[in-house]
């Protein structure tokens, strides 16, 4: 159940769980990179000088570029998310270290499914077909970001 003021108040909503406390859970689906997808959507629908959100957004990207990378490398809970939501604030970078840290995350990607070693939750050593916990999602994730970027951005449609 949403706060009673946060259900009215799209922006305050997102203020709201920007400052949830707790483990620190880095997954798109639940966690740090989810957030910082949302930030970026909203950036360009909220007022620009939005500082709050920008030095957010800014002290997230700046954790997981430096990160040495996720257990896991699916696209919901792993390193093709943290690969992806790095690739997407390139651009808002402004020479930071965040293009480096996600070449690094596509290089680790790529380096783990050459070997046939990518990591998945559960069951655990096996590898799933599917888009969201599986190797469907690290492919196009690669794909995209390899050799054909006019492919659409996943989180754009989730």
């Amino acid at each position: 159940m949403p706060h009673p003021i946060c259900a009215t108040k799209p922006r305050c909503g997102l203020s709201f769980a920007l400052r949830q406390r707790g483990e620190v859970d880095f997954s798109w689906k639940t966690g740090r990179i989810g957030h910082c997808i949302a930030v970026q959507e909203a950036l360009p629908i909220l007022d620009r000088q939005d500082v709050a959100f920008h030095n957010w957004l800014e002290e997230q990207m700046a954790a997981l570029s430096s990160h040495s990378g996720l257990a896991l490398d699916d696209l919901c809970f792993g390193e093709a998310a943290r690969a992806s939501v790095l690739k997407r604030s390139t651009k808002a970078s402004n020479g930071r270290d965040w293009p480096r840290g996600a070449h690094r995350a596509f290089a680790r990607l790529r380096a783990s499914a050459d070997k046939g070693d990518l990591a998945f939750g559960w069951p655990q050593g096996v590898a799933l077909p599917g888009f969201f916990q599986g190797t469907a999602g690290i492919g196009y994730q690669l794909l995209r970001n390899d050799f054909d970027l006019t492919l659409p951005d996943i989180f754009t449609f989730c």
